[in-house]
């Protein structure tokens, strides 16, 4: 756990998606041991003020760390339905697919959206665990980030 990803070249199988939500599932697989970390999920929602990191390539810069705050735990979905989490941790293009950390280094959320001022949206893992139920892959305690 921590570091989500080693330089180095994946496999990766399409799975699913949900495309109203920019979510897509991947089955990524590799031939050396410890190449692929896996970051455990978050089983409870964030509250406002919860302070969060959030990891990214923002401008094609690798594995950058930003740290900032729960704005609203549920906000609607811009997308579709549902709801996302709105934070105020600084984010940028390419952003887009990183994870978003609890204190814990649990996952909360992954990063999909720049809002109007600027502030992050993020799908919930909990949208992640019921588009993986959907597809009948189960519920995972750990999975990757796009990042």
């Amino acid at each position: 756990e921590g570091l989500l990803f080693k330089r180095g070249i994946y496999k990766a199988v399409y799975v699913g998606q949900d495309a109203p939500h920019d979510v897509a599932i991947l089955r990524i697989t590799s031939s050396k041991k410890g190449l692929l970390a896996e970051a455990k999920m978050s089983r409870t929602l964030p509250t406002w003020g919860d302070i969060i990191y959030c990891i990214g390539n923002p401008l094609m810069l690798p594995s950058v760390v930003s740290e900032g705050k729960v704005i609203q735990p549920r906000v609607k979905n811009p997308m579709g339905d549902g709801f996302m989490i709105l934070f105020d941790a600084l984010i940028d293009r390419g952003s887009s697919g990183g994870g978003i950390y609890n204190d814990n280094g649990e996952m909360i959320g992954i990063t999909n959206l720049i809002g109007p001022n600027g502030e992050g949206l993020a799908n919930p893992v909990e949208h992640v665990f019921a588009l993986l139920t959907k597809l009948k892959l189960g519920k995972p305690d750990k999975l990757a980030s796009a990042q």
